[in-house]
């Protein structure tokens, strides 16, 4: 594994502003430039196939209330009200258990990796409660992993649209 050291003051804990992002160029002759993103059209050529990332990331962390240093994360829904999950905690989660994931969402847990959730929420679909009640997955080394309500909006690409990154773009 490649570990190294980075200081924390060296992280940052916010986004730029949009428009704002660096870019570092570096060309067939081992130049290297620092630009800003803005700049990105100037470098490629044409003819170039350039790949875009469309997904919007979801607010899949959740940290059910009566389980402290308990962390669900959805990766995906695998069908109606079924996820795919990750679990960190020190408890053991066996099928059969009902918990509170959120104000207004409880689980069960169906396997090792896989939780049923119920939404208790009158008149919201499920995706909108999760996108509510949800957290940003940040890494942990901003801010300690710990997001807010305005990561929902700075973690996502400009392109975000489709819905199913659990992951924030943060490079």
């Amino acid at each position: 594994m490649f570990e190294y050291f980075l200081p924390p003051e060296l992280i940052a804990a916010r986004p730029l502003e949009r428009g704002q992002s660096r870019l570092l160029v570096g060309g067939a002759s081992c130049s290297i430039q620092d630009q800003h993103f803005y700049d990105l059209p100037q470098f490629i050529e044409s003819g170039t196939l350039l790949l875009l990332n469309d997904t919007k990331v979801i607010s899949c962390r959740f940290f059910p209330p009566q389980m402290p240093g308990t962390e669900v994360f959805l990766v995906k829904e695998t069908s109606k009200d079924l996820f795919e999950v990750l679990f960190k905690s020190k408890k053991k989660f066996k099928p059969g258990l009902k918990f509170r994931l959120s104000e207004s969402l409880y689980a069960e847990v169906i396997t090792d990796n896989e939780i049923s959730i119920k939404n208790l929420s009158l008149g919201e679909s499920l995706d909108k409660v999760i996108a509510r009640e949800g957290r940003t997955p940040i890494p942990p080394y901003i801010r300690d992993g710990v997001s807010d309500e305005a990561d929902k909006e700075t973690y996502q690409t400009v392109f975000a649209k489709n819905i199913g990154s659990v992951a924030a773009p943060t490079a």
